[in-house]
């Protein structure tokens, strides 16, 4: 079953700060995944009954209606208790990025729980390329694999060259009238492109920017997840 589309709206939003290069935004995304967690809880209780009134229901209630498995309850109680002591005891806690990567996979954990193992199969197609590597920087994830993927999307792929697609081909007519330029895909031209005046040369491929390679270059994305063995969800 699919997981509803406020489901995973919700999820992009979260995603896209995860990736976003500002600060402390473990932090933001911890709190987030938090709260999409009752949220979820809640929804699949009224989907079972839609007399249900979830209103007056606290975190672990909403876990126990919605029958989420003892071990999963448990990691989840754990994240729980922590933003509680983050916004009401101390403010100094914060949260590196392995904590944040486990938080949003418990979360995945808990959709698939809830809706089934296919509930994310209609994501957007950057969304699950983006969790295949949030699951390599949680405690799931190979060490290793982590440094490597890094260096291999900031120093090994040219981002940009764009393969025409054949089927998005531009010809425009030349001076002959029986020859016509091939442009490439979308009109763009084939290669490196000079930056405009009022452009700046970025290096793209550095971790700031990915939230911008995962929505637009997501196919090369994939490539280098499925180049250095980078398992799926």
């Amino acid at each position: 079953m699919r997981a509803p589309t406020e489901i995973i709206d919700f999820l992009e939003s979260i995603l896209g700060i995860y990736f976003y290069d500002i600060r402390h935004k473990h932090r933001s995304v911890f709190i987030l995944c938090d709260t999409l967690v009752e949220l979820s809880c809640k929804i699949k209780i009224v989907e079972k009954d839609e007399s249900a009134n979830t209103k007056g229901l606290n975190f672990v209630q909403a876990l126990q209606n919605a029958k989420v498995p003892f071990s999963l309850r448990k990691k989840l109680l754990a994240s729980h208790g922590l933003r509680n002591d983050m916004q009401h005891k101390s403010t100094i806690l914060t949260i590196d990025e392995q904590k944040c990567a486990d938080s949003i996979m418990d979360l995945i954990e808990l959709l698939k729980k809830l809706w089934g193992k296919y509930c994310l199969d209609y994501n957007p197609y950057w969304v699950n390329c983006a969790l295949r590597i949030i699951k390599l920087q949680s405690s799931q994830g190979n060490i290793k694999k982590r440094k490597e993927l890094k260096e291999h999307i900031l120093n090994e792929v040219d981002w940009n060259y764009v393969a025409p697609k054949e089927d998005e081909r531009v010809f425009v007519q030349s001076k002959n009238v029986h020859l016509y330029n091939f442009l490439g895909s979308g009109g763009s031209a084939l290669g490196k492109q000079a930056p405009l005046k009022n452009e700046l040369i970025i290096k793209i491929g550095s971790e700031e920017h990915w939230a911008y390679i995962f929505r637009h270059y997501t196919e090369k994305v994939e490539e280098c997840l499925n180049l250095l063995s980078i398992e799926e969800l």
